[in-house]
């Protein structure tokens, strides 16, 4: 009787190591084999720690991959430090919240030379580690495409063919990507079936650019066409992701154009870090709780007044 009694308290003292162990994030799985071949008193108990242990070390190690892919991620995304050279004619700031650890929108911009500012923000089909992925080959294929073709038309017709080629998971993303003059404001994009962006005038007015072409990588011989538009000092240029328009209630109603344009209008001369928060801001007010569904971006570009 006192080996059995002395066999369970050892027993029962590796298993109180080990959920202290855990606790601390400092489990390692070699410490399941110390506890094999337990008291018979204890031998349901130990099938359910088992268990129990390699669950948690699971669902740590997943979570674990999923905060590296996120870094990778936020790694894709560049930092409006890059145009500090270009501050005083232009103004950008860019935000994308994921609904998961990862997600599927993205916001990119970078210069093509001394007087061209490429941007684009997009939207991958799905959503977690695959459609995080996907946004990464996007994003890497245009960056490649815009230095290496002469126009907007010529580089998003690159892309999309060379997205189209062995996309065997048939994935495919919405793309509005622009190129701004900054000496003359001409703006030249493809709106690839991406929600439209909202241009707010210095004069009050507010215009869309709805789509031009298909999203990118479900066709290769059908590239969207181009169109342009001038950006007049003080204007704001306001692009989104559906994750903000179809942002849902309690009561199962989207947040929808409507409110958000009421939303940008109240703000259209702040600065656009004020804008963008307030966009998100106003998002989660209206949500009231509700979980995001969605990956929400945003960014706000405005063209600095001559001085």
């Amino acid at each position: 009787m006192g080996r059995q009694l002395d066999a369970v308290n050892r027993a029962v003292s590796l298993y109180t190591n080990a959920l202290a162990a855990l606790e601390r994030r400092e489990f390692d799985s070699r410490i399941l084999e110390q506890l094999e071949n337990p008291p018979p008193q204890l031998a349901d108990f130990s099938a359910a720690f088992h268990r129990f242990a390699s669950q948690i070390l699971n669902k740590r190690r997943q979570h674990d991959e999923m905060a590296s892919a996120a870094i990778i991620q936020q790694s894709f995304l560049p930092k409006t430090s890059n145009l500090a050279s270009n501050e005083s004619v232009i103004e950008l700031q860019a935000e994308m919240r994921p609904a998961r650890e990862v997600g599927g929108d993205f916001f990119d911009f970078f210069m093509l030379d001394a007087d061209h500012l490429a941007f684009a923000i997009g939207d991958i089909c799905g959503k977690g580690m695959a459609a995080s992925l996907f946004m990464a080959v996007v994003v890497t294929v245009l960056r490649t495409a815009a230095h290496g073709e002469k126009n907007v038309a010529s580089i998003i017709s690159r892309a999309n063919s060379l997205l189209c080629r062995d996309n065997a998971s048939s994935m495919f993303a919405t793309v509005f990507y622009g190129v701004l003059n900054l000496r003359s404001g001409l703006l030249e994009y493809c709106n690839c079936g991406h929600n439209a962006p909202l241009l707010f005038l210095s004069s009050g007015e507010i215009r869309s650019f709805p789509a031009t072409g298909l999203p990118l990588a479900l066709y290769a011989d059908r590239s969207p066409a181009m169109a342009s538009v001038t950006l007049n000092p003080s204007d704001t240029l306001v692009l989104f992701t559906d994750g903000v328009t179809e942002a849902m209630n309690l009561s199962k109603e989207e947040f929808g154009e409507a409110a958000f344009i009421e939303t940008l209008a109240g703000s259209r001369d702040r600065p656009g870090a004020e804008i963008i928060s307030r966009i998100f801001s106003t998002v989660d007010s209206f949500a009231q709780g509700t979980e995001q569904t969605d990956d929400i971006t945003c960014i706000a570009i405005r063209r600095r007044p001559s001085i």
